[in-house]
């Protein structure tokens, strides 16, 4: 995940520098931390299943509304 974002934010910054105000600290940094938060914990336990499934599948849909409402 880390090497996702760094990764993708190195390149588009190469291309055009990257405005990191706004949406980006209200709805774009809670999720992502919080997913990955999420994420963690699962890995730690060693087990994927069905209700952090629904959780993450939940941030998702979540993630996405709150991308057309701010």
């Amino acid at each position: 995940m880390l090497f996702f974002v760094s990764a993708n934010a190195g390149l588009i910054a190469m291309v055009h520098p990257l405005n990191t105000s706004g949406t980006v600290v209200t709805v774009h940094w809670p999720f992502f931390f919080g997913t990955l938060l999420v994420v963690a914990v699962a890995f730690y336990r060693g087990k994927v299943g069905r209700p952090t499934g629904v959780i993450l599948l939940t941030a998702c849909a979540a993630y996405w509304v709150a991308n057309y409402v701010v």
